[in-house]
């Protein structure tokens, strides 16, 4: 599955379209928002409370001009719901990105 995040003057659209993950093994390929770094990313799934619920860390490459994160997932053991999604360069403070919601 891939996922497209968008630059930070348009973080709000992450919001109007939320993000629909099925529960088990996942292989994510998250589009990071242009000029992007390649390096490693920490990626995090958190509750409403705040809670973080998954984290992954994984390395980012660009090619063919896309900063690519690829991040193997299991959300298996989640409950279905809505959560928040966090993708944070290492080393540097991160923010949420968007607004998950995991299949019953």
């Amino acid at each position: 599955m891939t996922i497209e995040l968008p630059s930070k003057g348009r973080a709000g659209d992450v919001a109007d379209r939320p993000i629909v993950l099925s529960r088990g093994r996942l292989l994510l390929e998250i589009r990071l928002p242009i000029g992007s770094a390649d390096g490693k990313y920490n990626f995090l799934i958190v509750n409403k409370s705040k809670k973080v619920h998954k984290t992954a860390e994984a390395t980012a490459r660009t090619e063919d001009h896309v900063t690519r994160l690829k991040v193997a997932l299991d959300t298996s053991g989640l409950f279905p719901g809505d959560y928040t999604l966090g993708v944070m360069e290492q080393g540097l403070d991160g923010s949420t990105n968007g607004l998950v919601n995991l299949l019953r």
